[in-house]
């Protein structure tokens, strides 16, 4: 006798029908809430549309989409010369209203982190935190320009750029810092004492970011303005940082 499990059932003509002519365009609509379920389903038999926290909606037509127009200037919105420079394209993006907000958040968290840590810094003559001055405008773009130039430039270890050996050398790196005291462990753009502790109101997984964050997005908007047709894809970094919200997909080659 053939297992219950495995008999063959009768599909439903009526779901069949559904899924051939593509009629569920309202489900969408029904899986939003209760609220908006009801107002979809008193529309469900006519065209005249409903109002949907405060947005009209109408049921379409799939079969003859509406087309779309494009009403946007897309291009660059600012005047880049005949042959702008990295830095000219750096500049557009990286403002002094940008490196403001890193200086000075910065010099209050290596202050912070002094006051909370001198009996362990007691010990320590030759830490940068002894140099007893904040650091300026100037050492946080030069920190910046060390940042990038070491995701071009790559060595096996932090200290090799610093090296003198013929083959090893890279002037650049070694030059710029010898420069600046900045220790890049109290880099820092927002300030710890504002922070809300997860679970509590006002909490900001995106804290750490501050402003920062906000005007570089403002300045992607600013400065170019895209076409109709986009093309978007992905790139996976790795990384093992303490985030609650970090992503783990076992399938990316990138681990």
């Amino acid at each position: 006798m053939a297992d219950k499990r495995f008999r063959r059932r009768p599909l439903d003509q009526a779901l069949v029908d559904e899924l051939i002519e593509d009629e569920d365009s309202g489900s969408e609509l029904e899986s939003a809430g209760s609220e908006d379920s009801a107002a979809t389903s008193d529309t469900s038999g006519n065209d005249s549309g409903a109002e949907i926290n405060g947005e009209e909606w109408r049921r379409g037509d799939r079969r003859n989409p509406s087309d779309l127009n494009f009403t946007g200037q897309a291009g660059i919105n600012v005047d880049m010369g005949d042959d702008p420079s990295p830095l000219r394209i750096f500049e557009l993006f990286i403002t002094d209203e940008f490196i403001d907000i890193i200086t000075r958040e910065t010099n209050r968290y290596s202050e912070q982190y002094l006051e909370n840590n001198r009996a362990d810094l007691a010990g320590k003559r030759h830490s940068r935190f002894h140099a007893g001055r904040p650091v300026t405008n100037g050492e946080i773009l030069a920190f910046l320009a060390l940042t990038i130039g070491m995701g071009i430039v790559k060595q096996l270890d932090l200290q090799d750029y610093r090296s003198k050996d013929e083959v090893l050398a890279t002037p650049f790196f070694s030059s710029v810092m010898r420069s600046f005291s900045l220790d890049p462990g109290v880099f820092h753009l927002n300030n710890n004492s504002t922070y809300v502790p997860r679970g509590e109101a006002g909490y900001n997984p995106l804290h750490k970011l501050g402003n920062v964050y906000t005007l570089i997005l403002e300045k992607f908007g600013a400065v170019y303005t895209p076409g109709p047709n986009i093309a978007i894809d992905e790139g996976m970094v790795p990384w093992r940082g303490n985030l609650h919200f970090r992503v783990y997909n076992p399938d990316t080659p990138d681990k």
